[in-house]
């Protein structure tokens, strides 16, 4: 793995923006070289789905009688496949952070060595998000019956307890790659890490949700022009850079907190 920064305090926020962009502008080629194969990845995996579905559908395999249980079926066979290619991606990426002149195809070979343990990893943060941001749904289900008071308190609950969970459990991919460990030991030693800091990294993780929204809305404000005419290829092309600006900023972001507070605490 590529050696540790040596830190003697926490980053500022500026600081950690502008490593951020360094650690990127290091890692670029190999960093969009994973975005595009993901991404033909994804197109294909796409082609492939509908074709399957609009297949069945024309050689009359599938009775329109079971339209509604097929439609469930094949939209939880997509929603697998794209959680399984989101997981590979993430390897890949991060992967690239760890080892900067890792070339793609042994990059490819990292997928095997830590697949299983990242897919068990993502499921259970999954399911603890899920369980954690209840609050949530059920501030909003209050407020739509009008009872005001009770349903902001349970919507900002839950905010509270996503942001102490994330800030939690943040670290636990990077581990997971980092030390080749398994599932639940990431999560152990992502908390042990983030014990003493977490106010810090709650401030962290806001500025750079701050900013993802930003990027965001202005992403999509600029995308749609790419369909409405060669003139606005430009302000569209412009839109998809933000896009990939947003996933290269949350990955190097996410990295450089983790070798901060690493190196903060001495983990070999």
């Amino acid at each position: 793995m590529a050696a540790t920064a040596s830190f003697k305090k926490t980053q500022t926020l500026s600081e950690l923006l502008i490593t951020s962009f360094i650690v990127i502008k290091k890692n670029l080629a190999n960093l969009l070289l994973t975005i595009f194969i993901v991404t033909c990845i994804i197109i294909a995996a796409i082609l492939f789905l509908f074709a399957f579905y609009y297949l069945f559908i024309l050689i009359g395999v599938t009775k329109i009688n079971f339209i509604f249980t097929y439609n469930l079926l094949w939209k939880t066979t997509s929603s697998i496949v794209y959680f399984l290619i989101a997981v590979i991606a993430q390897i890949l990426l991060i992967n690239v952070f760890f080892q900067p002149k890792i070339d793609f195809k042994e990059n490819l070979k990292s997928i095997k060595k830590y697949f299983w343990n990242f897919l068990c990893l993502t499921i259970v943060l999954h399911l603890l998000f899920l369980f954690f941001t209840l609050p949530i749904y059920v501030g909003i289900t209050l407020l739509a019956l009008n009872n005001a008071i009770l349903g902001l308190l349970s919507f900002f609950l839950g905010i509270f307890l996503a942001l102490f969970l994330v800030s939690y459990l943040v670290f636990s991919p990077f581990i997971l790659i980092d030390k080749n460990t398994r599932c639940m030991e990431a999560i152990r030693k992502s908390i042990k890490l983030s014990q003493g800091y977490l106010a810090n990294i709650i401030l962290k993780i806001l500025f750079l949700t701050i900013i993802l929204v930003i990027l965001n809305i202005l992403s999509g404000y600029l995308v749609p022009f790419y369909t409405q005419g060669k003139l606005f290829y430009i302000i569209g092309l412009l839109g998809i850079v933000i896009v990939l600006i947003m996933i290269l900023l949350t990955f190097a972001y996410l990295y450089n907190m983790y070798q901060n507070y690493k190196s903060l605490k001495n983990v070999k």
